[in-house]
């Protein structure tokens, strides 16, 4: 099963959990173990499980991501980033124990979970962000928040079993991403959401994109949708580049994608040439 539904209906999901005293740590897998980031070389692997998690389409992506939320705080890091790697010493997942600084002092914020796709569905999950929230705890913290959106639904569902609930400003303003969630995982701790017809869960836009993407890039690998210089945007990644496209909408919600005027953004998708 796929970590994130580019199609789905785009909505920002804040979640809290109000206490941190009453976690019950799960153990990881045989195999696996904890680390905390160490040199620069840790960057290059958070952007990895990232882009493998689909939590970033590219390596230019990734480091415009670490530098608007870690860039400066490098020197804090050691003890707030969370990875878990193989007994082979490879990174394959990542949390971290933050914060943000117009929140209260007392509040942790969890940034940037990610399990590498190729590790997805061993179990990984729930240990990593039973440690992040320990964490917190040791850190001083007394509560904890985490921001994420309806198109990680799957991790929305980890978040609500482990105690998060919706941040009340964020679920009246959210409303209808909480219930695009409450229909596809009907979990106990949105049952004041009503659940949605399945039609209307999805961008029928994106939907279009995704199917005239898979027919005319054969060896897609991924992708993203969204609004930048004025314009609607598409960036897809293939084993060997990236690749920037624009569209307009149709009055049918259909796209119709400028595929002749196809830019290439980079050749480098993971960013291998850098450490080379």
């Amino acid at each position: 099963m796929e970590n994130r539904e580019t199609a789905l209906r785009y909505y920002e999901l804040i979640l809290c959990r109000q206490r941190l005293d009453d976690v019950t740590e799960i153990p990881l897998p045989a195999g696996y173990r904890f680390c905390f980031y160490r040199t620069d070389c840790d960057k290059d692997a958070w952007i990895r499980i990232g882009i493998s998690a689909g939590e970033h389409l590219w390596y230019g992506d990734g480091l415009k991501a670490w530098d608007a939320y870690f860039g400066g705080h490098e020197k804090e890091l050691p003890n707030r980033m969370l990875f878990v790697e193989t007994e082979s010493g490879e990174k394959v997942a990542i949390a971290t124990a933050f914060y943000d600084a117009s929140d209260a002092a007392d509040i942790a914020w969890l940034h940037w979970v990610s399990v590498a796709k190729e590790h997805q569905g061993r179990g990984l999950s729930k240990p990593l962000l039973t440690r992040a929230l320990r964490l917190m705890r040791d850190l001083g913290y007394k509560s904890a928040k985490v921001p994420t959106q309806t198109n990680t639904w799957l991790a929305v569902k980890i978040y609500l079993d482990l105690g998060f609930v919706p941040f009340e400003p964020n679920a009246q303003k959210s409303e209808y991403g909480y219930r695009i969630v409450r229909t596809l995982t009907d979990h106990p701790a949105l049952s004041n959401f009503s659940a949605l017809p399945r039609e209307k869960l999805y961008n029928p836009v994106i939907l279009d994109i995704a199917l005239q993407l898979k027919n005319r890039v054969p060896d897609l690998e991924d992708y993203s949708v969204f609004w930048t210089d004025g314009s609607n945007t598409i960036q897809y990644r293939t084993g060997a580049e990236v690749v920037r496209l624009h569209y307009r909408v149709r009055p049918d919600y259909t796209a119709e994608i400028d595929f002749d005027h196809a830019r290439r953004i980079s050749s480098d998708p993971l960013g291998m040439k850098k450490s080379s």
